[in-house]
């Protein structure tokens, strides 16, 4: 198992060409994490392969294109955020750049995303570790970045809407202490604020949740989904939304926007 974060080899000798810093970023959460957006309603730059950007897709480091969406056929026609967001993050940090996605459509953070005593948390884990396994061999490495989309399942339930806040901040500890980056960014994405009310009764306090949560932790941010577009349902994202949801995410990470809907 990886040390991720940690440097390899911190006692040897300094190489005469110092490896670039792997930099290792995770989207996780339900359904618009995993996003089901139309690949052929992407425009370029992001219908070809976003640069120093590869993708884990449980097997092998792929290049970051589209078709790690879901869709009902799952045959590689769906995108989600993650495309946008690479290519942010492509434009303003150097080194190598690794996305992991671990999504479940319909779960909440109270039961099967619980870190303690759901499945889901495990699996991510044991999938960010696979893939950290593959690249220590290459130069230091650090899980950069954590991003969170997730919590209408919870704003079904009052009981899961109330503890939705106490649940994230265990979350974000554990990903910290499991990540050994006490300072990890995590950037959650706060629901809409047009999901269908008579489904989805107490979204308000998850959406309070996400903004606590923010303004008590420097490395926490928030990026709203408010006035993204859908697929007709008022739930999932369509393809123009999961790219701006991406570009939303990358300012909040890289401090040029407070999760704002003013970025369009």
């Amino acid at each position: 198992m990886p040390d991720i974060g940690l440097e390899k080899d911190p006692t040897a000798t300094a190489r005469p060409k110092p490896r670039r810093k792997t930099r290792l970023y995770i989207i996780a959460g339900a359904s618009n994490a995993a996003g089901g957006g139309d690949i052929q309603d992407l425009q370029p730059p992001l219908d070809g392969q976003i640069p120093r950007a590869k993708y884990w897709n449980w097997e092998n480091w792929v290049p970051l294109e589209p078709g790690f969406g879901i869709g009902e056929a799952d045959n590689g026609d769906r995108h989600g955020l993650e495309l946008s967001l690479g290519l942010e993050l492509s434009n303003q940090r150097r080194g190598n750049l690794r996305f992991f996605k671990g999504t479940a459509g319909g779960r909440t953070l109270a039961n099967e995303w619980h870190p303690v005593t759901g499945p889901l948390y495990p699996r991510l884990l044991t999938m960010v570790r696979l893939g950290a396994a593959e690249l220590s061999p290459r130069g230091p490495i650090q899980v950069e970045g954590f991003f969170w989309m997730q919590g209408e399942s919870d704003a079904q339930d009052a009981a899961a809407a109330a503890a939705y806040e106490d649940n994230l901040r265990l979350l974000i500890d554990r990903v910290r202490a499991d990540f050994l980056n006490p300072e990890l960014k995590v950037i959650l994405g706060r629901i809409s604020d047009i999901l269908p009310l008579a489904a989805f009764p107490h979204q308000q306090l998850v959406r309070q949740a996400v903004e606590n949560v923010a303004a008590g932790d420097p490395f926490v941010r928030f990026a709203d989904t408010d006035g993204l577009s859908h697929n007709g349902d008022r739930i999932h994202f369509d393809s123009a939304a999961l790219v701006r949801l991406g570009e939303r995410m990358a300012q909040a990470f890289l401090g040029e926007a407070e999760a704002s809907a003013a970025t369009g």
